[in-house]
């Protein structure tokens, strides 16, 4: 029965360890990959049609004004390390509550005047 519960703890362990980081590399990635893309292509319409690129790119992509995407991808970046930081910021709160302190709690300390 022992083994069990170690191994359920390993497992939780190698999941914080993981996949949390996993997760945000992983979010990150799309990201990051996403606003390349879009940057690529507006350099491709800037570097093909001169000074209308904007009303081009819009009429090709259906974006609506080139301000709202830029604002979305501004959103998209930011979102990353605050989805980052509230994980971590949870993760933190479960393992102090979970483990962190457990150990201290099991063992109790023995004062000197204690049972005398």
């Amino acid at each position: 029965m022992n083994h069990l519960i170690a191994a359920s703890r390993l497992y939780r362990v190698l999941m914080m360890i993981l996949a949390v980081p996993l997760m945000l590399i992983g979010a990150g990635y799309v990201v990051g990959h996403q606003v390349y893309t879009d940057l690529s292509i507006q350099a491709e319409f800037r570097h093909k049609y001169g000074p209308e690129w904007e009303r081009k790119y819009e009429e090709r992509h259906g974006v609506g004004s080139l301000s709202k995407a830029r604002k979305k991808f501004a959103v998209a970046i930011i979102s990353v390390p605050v989805v980052g930081t509230v994980i971590w910021l949870i993760r933190r709160e479960i393992v102090g509550k979970s483990g962190g302190g457990r150990r201290s709690s099991r063992r109790r300390r023995r004062h000197r005047y204690e049972g005398v």
